[in-house]
């Protein structure tokens, strides 16, 4: 961590002028150094980009959310690394212009890539939080937008495309949006590459198990009545080649057991 920190000093473009002091980096260090709190721990890559990210947002002051990031080490003694290191403080942050909330909102979506980044954002109800404030009024299409892309991500770990739908029923919370308010067309294609993943890996397991589960059910049935109400977004034309792909994909000898099961 030490030999990173000091090669985003020397890469930096002006290391004299953007540096505002080595303390925060120092502080930085000794926190992520103090958070280590036995041998050998293995380091999340979500937690290593947000070091990298914070050490790098220290050296450009210049920027709105220096201020705010720069707090990350400098009130902690240690890091708790089961957490993503000042999620709360900057989402929840009355900037006005909002870059703080999009500053931690575009980490969360990049920082997510294995299962052991997903096991962090669940230990701190990151999902639960995001989800409960897409529809906010307050927020604006390009938080939602975020928020979607971290949804893309996790759709992608197998464990997270299971549990998202078992135990914070996202396809709800999709038809819920849907319904609520009229979103623009950028979103609307954001949620229909989150359900691709969530098709391929649950109906996928099913097709390997021979068998089918309540999840299976629910994923198919709402995927369908997410379609209908994606009528009134996308070109007809767009939305009947997807229905063609979900019938072809049903009616394959691989996915019987699930054609049958829903006639």
């Amino acid at each position: 961590m030490g030999w990173f920190l000091g090669v985003l000093i020397l890469t930096s473009p002006n290391p004299q002028a953007s540096l505002p002091g080595p303390l925060p980096l120092l502080y930085l260090l000794d926190a992520v150094q103090n958070g280590i709190r036995q041998p050998s721990l293995r380091f999340t890559f979500s937690q290593t980009l947000c070091a990298a990210r914070v050490a790098q947002q220290i050296l450009k002051p210049e920027e709105h959310v220096y201020i705010k990031v720069k707090e990350i080490p400098l009130s902690h003694r240690y890091l708790d690394l089961r957490k993503v290191p000042g999620f709360l403080q900057l989402f929840y942050s009355f900037d006005f212009e909002k870059t703080e909330r999009e500053w931690i909102l575009r980490f969360l979506g990049e920082g997510l890539r294995d299962k052991h980044c997903y096991e962090l954002y669940v230990y701190q109800r990151i999902f639960r939080v995001i989800l409960s404030f897409f529809s906010s009024p307050f927020w604006d299409q390009g938080s939602q937008s975020h928020i979607l892309e971290i949804l893309q991500s996790a759709a992608r770990v197998t464990r997270a495309a299971h549990e998202l739908i078992e135990d914070d029923s996202l396809l709800s919370w999709v038809l819920h949006g849907l319904e609520k308010r009229f979103l623009e067309n950028k979103v609307i294609n954001k949620i229909i590459s989150l359900l691709h993943p969530l098709w391929l890996i649950n109906l996928g397991d099913e097709r390997k198990q021979g068998s089918i589960s309540d999840t299976a059910v629910e994923i198919y049935y709402g995927s369908i009545w997410i379609l209908l109400l994606l009528i009134d977004y996308i070109n007809i034309n767009y939305l009947l080649s997807i229905c063609i792909y979900m019938y072809i994909y049903l009616c394959s000898d691989n996915n019987r057991i699930i054609y049958y099961m829903l006639l």
